[in-house]
């Protein structure tokens, strides 16, 4: 089904694509990461649900971008995913090869 006005259609699946993308570091970095080291370091409870909560809306972003990008948006980020993950391991191994070759350059042959 082809949208009335095509224009408003785009900035729509922008957004949704955007809030399914931005809900992995908002519940990984935010919930999980930060709040969890926040309760281990100063002992108490209240930062678990703090980690909780935020992890909780992590969730709800997620859901609110995929109804608003529908599953065309949630192909489309699992393919930035996907890519994003290749290039890191890309540029890792690049970096594992300049390293070798700096390491092996340096060191006197026997």
């Amino acid at each position: 089904m082809r949208h009335v006005d095509p224009q408003r259609h785009r900035i729509l699946f922008g957004v949704g694509l955007g809030l399914i993308l931005l809900s992995f570091p908002v519940g990984w970095a935010g919930g999980l990461g930060f709040a969890a080291a926040a309760a281990v370091a100063s002992g108490e409870r209240r930062w678990l649900l703090v980690a909780l909560g935020v992890y909780l809306a992590s969730w709800l972003i997620m859901g609110l971008g995929v109804l608003i990008a529908g599953r065309a948006g949630v192909e489309r980020a699992r393919e930035i995913l996907r890519r994003r993950r290749r290039l890191r391991e890309i540029l890792l191994h690049r970096r594992q090869r300049r390293e070798d070759r700096a390491g092996g350059a340096s060191t006197p042959p026997d």
